[in-house]
C-alpha cells in the first residue's frame, strides 16, 4: 500500500460456522463505507468477503476463522484463513470464481491439507480526497450495509 505508510488493520476471530459469515460481510461494508468506497465498490466487496468466507467456514466449530482488513484510503485488503483439515481437491466452483473476480481487483485462495486462506484486494476507483454524500450514507444504510 504505498499510498498511506500506516494502514489501520482490523482482526476479527470467529468459530468457523456460517452463523458467523454476515459479521464478516458487514465488517467489510463498514470499513470500505468508512474511507469512502462508494456504493457499487462497497457491493462488490461485500460480496467477495461472503463467497470467500463461506469457502472458509465448514462444519468443524471447534476450528476458528480470522479475517484481517488492511484499510487505507486507496484500498481494503481482507485476509482470511481457517486452519482445518480440507480435501487436497478443495477449489473455489467456478462461480464462485467468476463472482470474486468480476468483485475484486486481485485475489488468491490457498489451500492445503491444514489450513485454507484468501486474500483480496479492492481498490477505489475514486480520489480519496472525495467526500462522502449524504446521499451516499443514506443509500448503505438503506441497503443495510451500515448503521
Amino acid at each position: 500500500m504505498a499510498t498511506e505508510p500506516n494502514p489501520e488493520v482490523v482482526e476479527l476471530v470467529f468459530p468457523a460456522s456460517s452463523r458467523y459469515v454476515r459479521l464478516s460481510r458487514l465488517a467489510a461494508a463498514t470499513l470500505a463505507s468508512e474511507v469512502g468506497f462508494d456504493v457499487e465498490e462497497v457491493d462488490d466487496l461485500r460480496i467477495a468477503v461472503d463467497e470467500l468466507v463461506t469457502f472458509l467456514v465448514g462444519p468443524d466449530h471447534e476450528s476458528r476463522t480470522s479475517l484481517r482488513f488492511v484499510v487505507s484510503p486507496e484500498e481494503l485488503v481482507v485476509e482470511g484463513r481457517t486452519e482445518r483439515g480440507h480435501p487436497a481437491d478443495a477449489r473455489l466452483s467456478d462461480l464462485v470464481e467468476a463472482i470474486v473476480s468480476a468483485t475484486t481487483d486481485e485475489y488468491v485462495v490457498d489451500v492445503s491439507p491444514d489450513a485454507i486462506a484468501f486474500r483480496i484486494t479492492k481498490r477505489r476507483r475514486r480520489p480519496a480526497d472525495a467526500d462522502r454524500s449524504e446521499e451516499h450514507t443514506s443509500e448503505l444504510q438503506s441497503r443495510g450495509l451500515i448503521s
